[in-house]
Protein backbone atom coordinates (compact mmCIF):
# COMPACT_ATOMS: atom_id res chain seq x y z
CA UNK A 1 0.00 0.00 0.00
CA UNK A 2 1.35 3.43 -0.95
CA UNK A 3 1.46 6.00 1.79
CA UNK A 4 -0.65 9.11 1.36
CA UNK A 5 1.03 12.46 0.89
CA UNK A 6 1.17 14.53 4.09
CA UNK A 7 -1.58 17.15 3.91
CA UNK A 8 -2.97 19.88 6.15
CA UNK A 9 -5.52 22.54 5.16
CA UNK A 10 -7.20 25.22 7.27
CA UNK A 11 -10.58 26.93 6.78
CA UNK A 12 -12.12 29.66 8.96
CA UNK A 13 -15.78 28.66 9.34
CA UNK A 14 -16.93 31.08 12.07
CA UNK A 15 -15.26 34.47 11.48
CA UNK A 16 -15.57 37.32 13.95
CA UNK A 17 -18.49 39.70 13.23
CA UNK A 18 -17.51 42.98 14.84
CA UNK A 19 -18.07 42.50 18.58
CA UNK A 20 -19.89 39.20 18.03
CA UNK A 21 -17.67 36.14 18.24
CA UNK A 22 -18.12 32.37 18.19
CA UNK A 23 -16.51 30.23 20.87
CA UNK A 24 -16.55 26.71 22.42
CA UNK A 25 -16.10 24.31 19.46
CA UNK A 26 -17.64 20.85 19.13
CA UNK A 27 -17.16 18.74 16.00
CA UNK A 28 -18.61 15.32 15.15
CA UNK A 29 -19.22 13.07 12.14
CA UNK A 30 -22.76 11.74 11.67
CA UNK A 31 -23.57 8.15 10.75
CA UNK A 32 -23.87 9.13 7.07
CA UNK A 33 -20.55 11.01 7.11
CA UNK A 34 -21.81 14.59 7.51
CA UNK A 35 -19.36 16.80 9.40
CA UNK A 36 -21.04 18.99 12.03
CA UNK A 37 -19.23 21.91 13.63
CA UNK A 38 -21.04 23.58 16.56
CA UNK A 39 -20.22 26.82 18.39
CA UNK A 40 -21.64 29.43 20.80
CA UNK A 41 -22.37 32.70 18.95
CA UNK A 42 -21.87 35.34 21.62
CA UNK A 43 -23.71 38.49 20.56
CA UNK A 44 -21.82 41.71 21.16
CA UNK A 45 -19.18 40.19 23.45
CA UNK A 46 -16.62 37.41 23.67
CA UNK A 47 -17.02 37.02 27.44
CA UNK A 48 -18.83 34.22 29.26
CA UNK A 49 -21.48 36.49 30.80
CA UNK A 50 -23.88 39.36 30.17
CA UNK A 51 -25.12 38.84 26.60
CA UNK A 52 -27.49 36.76 24.50
CA UNK A 53 -25.85 33.68 22.98
CA UNK A 54 -27.09 31.35 20.25
CA UNK A 55 -26.00 27.78 19.49
CA UNK A 56 -24.94 27.66 15.85
CA UNK A 57 -23.87 24.96 13.40
CA UNK A 58 -22.08 24.57 10.09
CA UNK A 59 -22.21 21.30 8.17
CA UNK A 60 -20.10 19.76 5.43
CA UNK A 61 -21.57 17.03 3.22
CA UNK A 62 -18.46 16.63 1.04
CA UNK A 63 -15.80 15.54 3.55
CA UNK A 64 -14.82 19.06 4.54
CA UNK A 65 -14.23 20.44 1.03
CA UNK A 66 -16.98 23.03 1.49
CA UNK A 67 -19.19 24.14 4.38
CA UNK A 68 -22.89 24.96 4.21
CA UNK A 69 -24.13 28.33 5.54
CA UNK A 70 -24.41 28.87 9.29
CA UNK A 71 -27.53 27.51 10.98
CA UNK A 72 -28.91 28.83 14.26
CA UNK A 73 -30.26 25.79 16.06
CA UNK A 74 -31.02 27.38 19.47
CA UNK A 75 -31.88 31.02 20.21
CA UNK A 76 -33.99 32.84 22.79
CA UNK A 77 -34.10 36.51 23.74
CA UNK A 78 -32.53 37.25 27.10
CA UNK A 79 -30.79 33.87 27.32
CA UNK A 80 -27.08 33.11 27.43
CA UNK A 81 -26.77 29.52 26.15
CA UNK A 82 -23.53 27.68 26.86
CA UNK A 83 -22.79 24.84 24.45
CA UNK A 84 -22.17 21.40 25.91
CA UNK A 85 -20.97 18.17 24.28
CA UNK A 86 -22.13 16.97 20.87
CA UNK A 87 -22.82 13.26 20.42
CA UNK A 88 -23.70 10.74 17.70
CA UNK A 89 -25.73 7.61 18.40
CA UNK A 90 -24.32 5.34 15.70
CA UNK A 91 -27.00 2.74 16.25
CA UNK A 92 -29.96 5.07 15.61
CA UNK A 93 -28.21 7.86 13.68
CA UNK A 94 -29.59 10.51 16.06
CA UNK A 95 -27.42 13.56 16.74
CA UNK A 96 -27.47 15.25 20.15
CA UNK A 97 -26.29 18.72 21.12
CA UNK A 98 -26.30 19.53 24.83
CA UNK A 99 -26.35 23.03 26.31
CA UNK A 100 -26.81 25.01 29.50
CA UNK A 101 -29.39 27.79 29.83
CA UNK A 102 -28.67 30.90 31.90
CA UNK A 103 -30.16 34.43 31.99
CA UNK A 104 -28.20 36.96 29.95
CA UNK A 105 -28.76 39.45 32.79
CA UNK A 106 -25.93 37.96 34.88
CA UNK A 107 -22.88 40.11 34.16
CA UNK A 108 -20.28 37.99 35.93
CA UNK A 109 -19.66 34.70 37.68
CA UNK A 110 -20.04 36.18 41.19
CA UNK A 111 -23.59 37.46 40.61
CA UNK A 112 -24.56 34.19 38.96
CA UNK A 113 -23.38 32.01 41.83
CA UNK A 114 -24.91 34.33 44.40
CA UNK A 115 -28.30 33.88 42.69
CA UNK A 116 -27.74 30.14 42.29
CA UNK A 117 -27.00 29.68 45.99
CA UNK A 118 -29.58 32.09 47.42
CA UNK A 119 -32.46 31.96 44.94
CA UNK A 120 -32.20 28.39 43.72
CA UNK A 121 -35.89 27.63 43.32
CA UNK A 122 -36.58 30.92 41.55
CA UNK A 123 -34.02 30.30 38.84
CA UNK A 124 -34.95 26.66 38.45
CA UNK A 125 -38.52 27.79 37.79
CA UNK A 126 -37.18 30.32 35.27
CA UNK A 127 -35.65 27.39 33.40
CA UNK A 128 -31.99 27.55 34.32
CA UNK A 129 -30.26 24.20 33.83
CA UNK A 130 -29.12 21.71 31.19
CA UNK A 131 -30.97 20.92 27.97
CA UNK A 132 -30.58 18.81 24.84
CA UNK A 133 -31.75 19.18 21.26
CA UNK A 134 -31.55 16.39 18.68
CA UNK A 135 -31.64 15.80 14.94
CA UNK A 136 -32.70 12.72 12.98
CA UNK A 137 -31.82 14.11 9.55
CA UNK A 138 -28.08 14.72 9.92
CA UNK A 139 -28.45 18.25 11.26
CA UNK A 140 -30.94 19.71 8.77
CA UNK A 141 -33.66 20.18 11.42
CA UNK A 142 -33.56 20.12 15.22
CA UNK A 143 -36.02 19.31 17.99
CA UNK A 144 -37.26 21.79 20.58
CA UNK A 145 -34.77 21.62 23.48
CA UNK A 146 -35.93 19.75 26.58
CA UNK A 147 -34.42 19.63 30.02
CA UNK A 148 -31.92 16.90 30.82
CA UNK A 149 -33.36 15.39 33.98
CA UNK A 150 -30.67 13.87 36.20
CA UNK A 151 -31.57 11.91 39.31
CA UNK A 152 -29.66 12.96 42.38
CA UNK A 153 -30.22 12.43 46.07
CA UNK A 154 -29.33 15.92 47.28
CA UNK A 155 -31.96 18.57 46.52
CA UNK A 156 -29.30 21.25 46.96
CA UNK A 157 -27.27 20.07 43.97
CA UNK A 158 -27.14 21.24 40.39
CA UNK A 159 -25.99 18.60 37.89
CA UNK A 160 -25.12 20.10 34.52
CA UNK A 161 -23.67 19.01 31.19
CA UNK A 162 -20.07 19.95 30.49
CA UNK A 163 -18.46 22.41 28.06
CA UNK A 164 -18.13 21.79 24.33
CA UNK A 165 -16.14 18.90 22.86
CA UNK A 166 -17.97 15.57 22.21
CA UNK A 167 -19.21 12.48 24.02
CA UNK A 168 -18.67 8.82 23.13
CA UNK A 169 -20.68 5.66 22.56
CA UNK A 170 -19.62 2.28 23.94
CA UNK A 171 -19.78 -1.06 22.15
CA UNK A 172 -22.98 -2.01 24.00
CA UNK A 173 -24.65 1.21 22.82
CA UNK A 174 -24.25 3.18 26.08
CA UNK A 175 -23.97 6.92 25.49
CA UNK A 176 -21.52 8.89 27.65
CA UNK A 177 -21.08 12.66 27.97
CA UNK A 178 -19.25 15.05 30.26
CA UNK A 179 -21.08 16.54 33.22
CA UNK A 180 -20.39 18.19 36.56
CA UNK A 181 -22.07 18.85 39.88
CA UNK A 182 -22.34 22.02 41.97
CA UNK A 183 -23.87 22.29 45.41
CA UNK A 184 -25.92 25.28 46.49
CA UNK A 185 -24.65 24.74 50.02
CA UNK A 186 -21.13 24.61 51.36
CA UNK A 187 -20.07 21.21 52.61
CA UNK A 188 -17.10 19.92 54.55
CA UNK A 189 -17.80 16.31 53.59
CA UNK A 190 -14.90 15.34 51.31
CA UNK A 191 -16.89 12.42 49.92
CA UNK A 192 -19.51 14.95 48.75
CA UNK A 193 -17.21 17.71 47.56
CA UNK A 194 -19.43 20.56 46.34
CA UNK A 195 -17.68 20.65 42.96
CA UNK A 196 -17.29 17.33 41.17
CA UNK A 197 -16.91 16.05 37.64
CA UNK A 198 -19.62 13.54 36.76
CA UNK A 199 -19.99 11.23 33.77
CA UNK A 200 -23.55 11.21 32.45
CA UNK A 201 -24.72 7.99 30.81
CA UNK A 202 -27.74 6.72 28.89
CA UNK A 203 -28.69 3.12 28.13
CA UNK A 204 -31.85 3.97 26.17
CA UNK A 205 -30.49 6.03 23.27
CA UNK A 206 -30.70 9.33 25.11
CA UNK A 207 -34.24 9.13 26.48
CA UNK A 208 -32.98 9.22 30.09
CA UNK A 209 -29.64 10.08 31.68
CA UNK A 210 -27.96 8.84 34.85
CA UNK A 211 -24.95 9.76 36.96
CA UNK A 212 -21.92 7.57 36.43
CA UNK A 213 -18.36 7.95 37.70
CA UNK A 214 -17.57 10.97 39.88
CA UNK A 215 -14.37 12.60 41.07
CA UNK A 216 -13.37 15.83 42.88
CA UNK A 217 -12.38 18.71 40.62
CA UNK A 218 -11.93 22.07 42.31
CA UNK A 219 -11.18 23.78 38.99
CA UNK A 220 -12.94 23.48 35.61
CA UNK A 221 -15.00 20.40 36.54
CA UNK A 222 -16.92 20.75 33.25
CA UNK A 223 -13.88 20.79 30.94
CA UNK A 224 -12.48 17.33 30.33
CA UNK A 225 -12.27 14.91 27.40
CA UNK A 226 -12.47 11.11 27.37
CA UNK A 227 -12.00 7.94 25.34
CA UNK A 228 -12.71 4.34 26.22
CA UNK A 229 -9.62 2.18 26.25
CA UNK A 230 -8.74 -1.24 24.92
CA UNK A 231 -8.32 -2.41 28.52
CA UNK A 232 -12.13 -2.06 28.83
CA UNK A 233 -11.80 1.10 30.86
CA UNK A 234 -11.78 4.86 30.31
CA UNK A 235 -9.11 7.53 30.03
CA UNK A 236 -10.00 11.08 31.09
CA UNK A 237 -7.87 14.17 30.46
CA UNK A 238 -8.84 17.37 32.33
CA UNK A 239 -8.05 21.07 32.45
CA UNK A 240 -6.24 22.23 35.61
CA UNK A 241 -4.62 25.24 37.25
CA UNK A 242 -1.28 23.45 37.23
CA UNK A 243 1.29 23.62 34.45
CA UNK A 244 0.45 19.99 33.58
CA UNK A 245 -2.78 18.24 32.57
CA UNK A 246 -4.65 16.03 35.03
CA UNK A 247 -5.58 12.51 33.97
CA UNK A 248 -7.34 9.53 35.48
CA UNK A 249 -8.25 6.02 34.38
CA UNK A 250 -11.55 4.33 35.19
CA UNK A 251 -12.07 0.59 35.23
CA UNK A 252 -15.82 1.00 35.45
CA UNK A 253 -18.17 3.68 34.16
CA UNK A 254 -19.79 3.97 37.61
CA UNK A 255 -16.65 4.21 39.76
CA UNK A 256 -16.74 6.65 42.67
CA UNK A 257 -14.12 8.27 44.93
CA UNK A 258 -11.63 8.58 42.08
CA UNK A 259 -8.48 10.65 42.17
CA UNK A 260 -6.67 12.22 39.25
CA UNK A 261 -2.92 12.74 38.84
CA UNK A 262 -0.71 15.10 36.85
CA UNK A 263 0.66 13.89 33.53
CA UNK A 264 4.17 15.31 33.56
CA UNK A 265 4.45 14.96 29.77
CA UNK A 266 1.41 17.07 28.85
CA UNK A 267 1.71 20.86 29.26
CA UNK A 268 -1.35 22.71 30.58
CA UNK A 269 -2.02 26.21 29.19
CA UNK A 270 -5.19 26.36 31.36
CA UNK A 271 -7.46 25.67 28.42
CA UNK A 272 -9.98 23.10 27.18
CA UNK A 273 -8.60 20.40 24.86
CA UNK A 274 -9.53 17.78 22.26
CA UNK A 275 -9.16 13.98 22.35
CA UNK A 276 -10.21 11.16 20.01
CA UNK A 277 -9.36 7.62 19.03
CA UNK A 278 -7.97 7.32 15.51
CA UNK A 279 -7.59 3.53 15.40
CA UNK A 280 -7.85 0.42 17.55
CA UNK A 281 -5.70 -2.70 17.59
CA UNK A 282 -8.95 -4.64 17.76
CA UNK A 283 -9.56 -3.75 14.11
CA UNK A 284 -6.23 -2.40 12.94
CA UNK A 285 -2.56 -3.19 13.49
CA UNK A 286 -2.14 -0.39 16.04
CA UNK A 287 -3.92 1.66 18.70
CA UNK A 288 -3.75 5.39 18.01
CA UNK A 289 -5.20 8.19 20.16
CA UNK A 290 -4.91 11.88 19.31
CA UNK A 291 -4.81 14.79 21.76
CA UNK A 292 -4.67 18.51 20.99
CA UNK A 293 -4.27 21.68 23.06
CA UNK A 294 -2.08 24.81 23.14
CA UNK A 295 1.39 23.49 23.91
CA UNK A 296 2.66 26.10 26.37
CA UNK A 297 2.52 25.42 30.14
CA UNK A 298 0.90 28.06 32.35
CA UNK A 299 2.83 28.62 35.59
CA UNK A 300 0.84 31.59 36.90
CA UNK A 301 -2.44 29.76 37.78
CA UNK A 302 -5.75 30.69 36.17
CA UNK A 303 -6.41 32.21 32.75
CA UNK A 304 -3.34 33.38 30.83
CA UNK A 305 -3.55 34.89 27.33
CA UNK A 306 0.14 34.27 26.71
CA UNK A 307 -0.17 30.49 26.94
CA UNK A 308 -3.08 30.16 24.52
CA UNK A 309 -0.98 29.64 21.41
CA UNK A 310 1.05 26.99 19.61
CA UNK A 311 -1.80 24.49 19.20
CA UNK A 312 -0.15 21.06 19.18
CA UNK A 313 -1.43 17.65 18.04
CA UNK A 314 -0.04 14.65 19.95
CA UNK A 315 -0.25 10.95 19.12
CA UNK A 316 -0.20 7.97 21.50
CA UNK A 317 0.26 4.31 20.58
CA UNK A 318 -0.23 2.91 24.10
CA UNK A 319 -3.72 4.03 25.13
CA UNK A 320 -2.67 7.55 26.16
CA UNK A 321 0.08 6.44 28.53
CA UNK A 322 2.79 8.21 26.51
CA UNK A 323 2.75 10.76 23.68
CA UNK A 324 5.87 10.15 21.55
CA UNK A 325 4.69 12.10 18.48
CA UNK A 326 3.72 15.76 18.34
CA UNK A 327 3.32 18.40 15.66
CA UNK A 328 2.33 22.05 15.90
CA UNK A 329 -0.90 22.73 14.04
CA UNK A 330 -1.16 26.48 14.71
CA UNK A 331 1.97 28.46 15.61
CA UNK A 332 0.02 31.58 16.56
CA UNK A 333 -2.75 32.26 19.04
CA UNK A 334 -5.24 29.41 19.62
CA UNK A 335 -7.64 28.26 22.32
CA UNK A 336 -10.34 25.62 22.80
CA UNK A 337 -10.33 22.70 20.35
CA UNK A 338 -12.06 19.46 19.43
CA UNK A 339 -11.29 16.52 17.11
CA UNK A 340 -13.23 14.32 14.69
CA UNK A 341 -12.25 11.58 12.21
CA UNK A 342 -13.85 10.53 8.92
CA UNK A 343 -14.15 6.88 7.87
CA UNK A 344 -11.22 7.32 5.48
CA UNK A 345 -8.97 8.38 8.35
CA UNK A 346 -8.96 12.12 7.62
CA UNK A 347 -8.61 14.05 10.89
CA UNK A 348 -10.42 17.32 11.62
CA UNK A 349 -9.48 19.78 14.36
CA UNK A 350 -11.94 22.58 15.12
CA UNK A 351 -10.32 25.34 17.16
CA UNK A 352 -10.37 28.97 18.24
CA UNK A 353 -7.74 31.23 16.68
CA UNK A 354 -6.89 34.81 15.79
CA UNK A 355 -4.22 37.42 15.14
CA UNK A 356 -4.68 39.70 18.16
CA UNK A 357 -6.39 37.15 20.44
CA UNK A 358 -6.96 33.42 20.55
CA UNK A 359 -10.75 33.75 20.22
CA UNK A 360 -11.37 35.95 17.18
CA UNK A 361 -12.45 33.15 14.84
CA UNK A 362 -13.11 29.44 14.78
CA UNK A 363 -11.22 27.42 12.17
CA UNK A 364 -11.26 23.81 11.02
CA UNK A 365 -8.01 22.17 9.99
CA UNK A 366 -8.06 18.84 8.17
CA UNK A 367 -4.98 16.66 7.97
CA UNK A 368 -3.87 13.05 7.82
CA UNK A 369 -1.74 10.69 9.89
CA UNK A 370 1.17 11.16 7.51
CA UNK A 371 1.16 14.89 8.28
CA UNK A 372 1.12 14.33 12.05
CA UNK A 373 3.97 11.80 11.94
CA UNK A 374 5.86 13.27 8.96
CA UNK A 375 5.73 9.93 7.12
CA UNK A 376 6.84 7.91 10.17
CA UNK A 377 3.38 6.27 10.37
CA UNK A 378 1.47 5.77 7.14
CA UNK A 379 -0.89 2.93 7.88
CA UNK A 380 -4.41 3.06 6.46
CA UNK A 381 -6.71 3.75 9.43
CA UNK A 382 -9.92 3.50 7.44
CA UNK A 383 -10.73 -0.06 8.53
CA UNK A 384 -10.72 0.97 12.18
CA UNK A 385 -12.67 4.14 11.68
CA UNK A 386 -15.17 2.45 9.39
CA UNK A 387 -15.83 -0.09 12.12
CA UNK A 388 -17.30 2.77 14.13
CA UNK A 389 -20.48 2.60 12.04
CA UNK A 390 -21.41 0.41 14.95
CA UNK A 391 -19.66 1.37 18.20
CA UNK A 392 -16.32 -0.37 18.26
CA UNK A 393 -14.72 0.40 21.58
Amino acid sequence: MLAAEPACEKTIIFPREGNTVCRIPSIIVSKNGTLMAFADRRKGSRTDWGHDTDIVLRRSIDDGKTWLPRQTIITEEGVNFHGGPALVDRQTGRIFKFLRKRPASFKDRISFYFALFHETSTWKEWGMGSYVTSSDDNGVTWSTPHRVEIEYSNKDEFVNVGNGSHGIQLMDGTLVIQGYCLSTKKTTDKARNSTRSVLLTSNDHGLTWNRGAEWPAKYAPMEYVLVDTEENGFYINQRTQDAKRRVLRLKDINEKNLRSSLDQTLPEPTCHAGLIRLSSSRYDDQSRILFVNPGIPNFQKGFNLKTRQKLTVRLSYDEAKTWPVSRVLEEGKAGYSDLAVLENGTIFCMYEEGEARFDENIAVAQFNLEWVTEYEDSHDCSTSVAANKTPAY
